[in-house]
């Protein structure tokens, strides 16, 4: 324009339609953005620049007078055509809520500039041409809502919407996580939430090939490492301390090929650091079996006798002198035990297995009536050599056949130089039958019963 005077007789118009994405890119890619490629970089019908450029020649005619096109160059090379959606009248009657007949919906669509064709599905459907100029309309729910635009939305009738009630399914897997933290929580526990990446100098860990940073080079293969730095962290401000975490961790086994294989799975830890002066390691452990118990598991029980490679694995973070396996009937599901590194107080520490805690879930409980008779409790104490594990204890108490014994529970354990190096262990015994009410004599029986078994495996019965 700043080139036009009044001796100017021939003039360009230029009408021009670019690819909005192109555009965009290359203004983005080259960091240099202008007017025109503010104006090109959007998406706009191309058949509207000849209608744009007849618009100005006539304007042109209008202001100047008598103008005379010399030549017109079009150079189109992919000419934009009319997008073909096919519209099913159901489907729109059923998204608007009203019915229109089919000639009022061909009404308001030609009232828009829509071409429609004939369909062959015998009137259950219409082929809807949209004007390119129209780049908003593209799938059938476009066409539904200019249809509904122009017949008015307040002509549609308010309904309450069909809604087939049916009760949600429920993630067990979340169900289960979300009661280990309300018993863990009601026990006095605080959930913390660590990386999953680590340093390899702190546990066992899977080194990465990508490391986000230097302290972070690792994948974990347990929680315990976290909570036990945890621990650490808070030593001075808190003398007890209980954290627990739900996670996932690493591991890696042997094929059948004997290729080695790296798999995910979810593990739950927790950590207790006692001042009460009571045996950390008997807390935490009624803790674990209680958890475990609300599963409806009661076949729990601990075994000290570790495997080399469980060893290695785990000397690490536990002292493997006061550690132990945790297992439901023969089936492995974690450890608890005494934390290394400790100086001056005593931390214990659990991980379990999520995914086999879930496995032996037993989620049907069968109903079993309170007891009609009253019970009868009894106490027995009994001297071993040190070695001995209650679970022996237990397991011969329970093999003297007494039908009425319903329950035993171990309340106190105590070793100390008066005993000469032996320990002892004290029994509550609840005796109790479902069809009378058991006599004293009854009891002593029962009592001698299990007596005699005790002292065949030569334990020393106190009395």
């Amino acid at each position: 324009v700043s080139e036009i005077g009044p001796e100017t007789k021939n003039i360009i118009l230029q009408a021009s339609c670019f690819d909005g994405p192109t555009i965009r890119r290359a203004t983005k890619l080259l960091g240099h953005r202008t007017d025109a490629s503010d104006i090109y970089q959007h998406n706009i019908d191309p058949n509207l620049a000849d209608l744009a450029l007849g618009r100005s020649i006539h304007l042109l005619k209008e202001m100047t007078g008598p103008v005379r096109v010399v030549q017109k160059i079009d150079f189109y090379p992919e000419k934009k055509i009319a997008k073909q959606i096919k519209l099913d009248l159901a489907q729109a009657n059923s998204l608007l809520g009203v019915e229109l007949s089919r000639d009022k919906i061909i009404q308001i669509l030609q009232s828009l500039d829509f071409v429609v064709q004939k369909s062959n599905s015998g009137g259950k459907s219409i082929v809807v041409l949209a004007p390119t100029r129209r780049l908003d309309v593209v799938m059938p729910e476009d066409l539904i809502e200019e249809i509904g635009r122009i017949y008015g939305y307040k002509k549609i009738p308010a309904k309450m919407p069909y809604i087939n009630l049916a009760l949600p399914e429920i993630n067990q897997q979340a169900a289960y996580k979300n009661q280990v933290r309300r018993s863990l929580i009601n026990w006095g526990f605080n959930e913390t939430i660590n990386y999953v990446f680590t340093d390899k100098s702190s546990s066992l860990a899977l080194p990465l090939q990508n490391p986000i940073a230097k302290d972070k080079i690792c994948l974990r293969m347990n929680l315990i490492p976290g909570l036990a730095q945890n621990i650490k962290n808070n030593l001075k401000y808190f003398s007890a301390i209980r954290l627990f975490e739900i996670g996932r961790i690493w591991c890696q086994n042997l094929n059948q090929n004997k290729q080695l294989i790296i798999h995910e799975k979810e593990s739950l830890a927790g950590v207790l650091l006692s001042s009460d002066g009571k045996e950390p390691f008997f807390l935490l452990k009624g803790f674990v079996e209680n958890l475990i118990q609300s599963f409806g598991i009661s076949d729990i029980w601990f075994d000290d006798a570790l495997a080399k490679d469980e060893s290695a694995f785990l000397e690490n973070d536990f002292n493997v002198r006061a550690l132990a396996q945790i297992k439901i009937g023969d089936r492995l599901l974690g450890y608890c035990g005494e934390l290394r590194d400790f100086a001056g107080s005593i931390a214990v520490g659990f991980e379990l297995d999520l995914d086999v805690l879930t496995q032996e879930t037993i989620s049907e409980r069968m109903y079993e009536p309170l007891a009609k008779y009253p019970s009868s409790v009894r106490d027995l104490a009994i001297l071993a050599p040190p070695e001995t594990k209650v679970g022996q204890v237990l397991a011969e108490i329970n093999e003297s056949n007494v039908l009425e014994l319903v329950d035993v529970d171990l309340f106190d354990l105590y070793q100390g130089e008066e005993l000469d190096d032996k320990k002892n262990l004290a029994f509550h015994l609840i005796f109790q039958s479902s069809k009378k009410t058991l006599t004293d004599r009854e009891v002593d029986i029962f009592m001698a019963k299990i007596i005699k078994n005790l002292q065949e495996k030569g334990w020393e019965i106190r009395r």
